[in-house]
């Protein structure tokens, strides 16, 4: 298939272009902020990432808000929570697959930095030191 078809509505093609304007603003604001300063593009991602926490809190209080207010409703009712879903052993394997595929990210960081050496480095990344 080619471009045009995949992307012949315009709203999807709107996404697209839009996807890749912020993708290039964003390479350039961390340009910049490295150009300026060394430790400004270091506290850009802790300051990022800390609106990232906040913005997934924000998400989880509206959730309970919106549960108290009104109610837990037909989906998560106890008769229906897994209605529908597979209960045969290769559906478990599957999603336990998936699950660890996921978190796969963290575990092939830990390994790179025990084999480079540099768990200092790792720990002041992560506390942002």
């Amino acid at each position: 298939m080619d471009d045009q078809s995949v992307l012949s509505n315009p709203c999807d093609r709107f996404i697209a272009d839009f996807t890749q304007i912020t993708a290039i603003i964003a390479i350039i604001l961390v340009s910049i902020l490295n150009l300026i300063s060394r430790s400004m593009g270091t506290n850009s991602a802790i300051f990022i990432s800390s609106i990232k926490l906040g913005a997934l809190l924000f998400v989880a209080v509206l959730g309970v808000i919106s549960l108290i207010r009104h109610g837990a409703g037909p989906a998560l009712a106890a008769s229906g929570l897994f209605a529908g879903m597979s209960t045969q052993p290769s559906s478990y394997a599957i999603a336990l697959y998936s699950g660890l595929w996921a978190f796969d990210g963290w575990d092939a960081c830990c390994v790179c930095v025990h084999l480079l050496e540099l768990e200092v480095w790792l720990k002041c990344a992560v506390c942002g030191r």
